[in-house]
């Protein structure tokens, strides 16, 4: 899974320096403040980014990210439902339902929330069924819903598509508790 994306930053990265080698700098700039999560960096450069090359829809989706863990929701929203109109890929789609079931200390998501999150990542995965980001985002959605179908279903789609990521170990943990295989867990 890491190399897929590692190899999908450097297309969209190749795409942004054809347009500009200054603003395809200043993403990978964004991207390395977005692995230190340093947030508020990472955020800025998007911005930056975004405003030079507004069809450079990355950008903005990951702002919208960034602005997510800094919990500006609302302005995340925005940008996230912009993106999803532009092109309703499955990075956009599941990046808008990641923003919607983000809990801040001030927003909690509502049940019309988490709905359009599962519908958003429904349309997502049949985009990209391969993709364990979305997997991750389908699991965090059935831990919100306290959906025990729906989480042991991307579960164990989580366990083959990214074995190692810790939201997997957390999900199967779970399921293995709530059947009482606490040997498993």
């Amino acid at each position: 899974q890491a190399k897929e994306h590692e190899e999908f930053d450097r297309q969209i990265t190749a795409e942004l320096r054809a347009q500009s080698p200054q603003l395809a700098d200043t993403f990978e700039q964004a991207n390395q403040a977005r692995q230190r999560n340093d947030h508020a960096a990472a955020e800025k450069l998007y911005e930056q980014v975004f405003a030079g090359a507004p069809t450079f829809i990355h950008a903005e989706r990951r702002r919208c990210g960034e602005l997510t863990e800094l919990e500006r929701r609302d302005e995340a929203l925005v940008l996230c439902r912009d993106a999803v109109s532009k092109d309703p890929s499955a990075p956009n789609l599941s990046a808008l339902a990641a923003a919607l079931l983000k809990r801040t200390r001030v927003v909690e998501p509502d049940d019309s929330d988490r709905e359009e999150a599962v519908r958003l990542l429904s349309r997502a995965e049949g985009l990209t069924p391969e993709d364990a980001y979305i997997a991750v985002v389908q699991c965090q959605a059935a831990l919100e819903r306290k959906n025990l179908g729906q989480l042991r279903s991307c579960s164990t789609r989580l366990e083959r598509l990214a074995p190692n990521e810790p939201s997997s170990a957390y999900s199967s943990w779970i399921v293995a508790m709530e059947d009482g295989r606490c040997d498993d867990a």
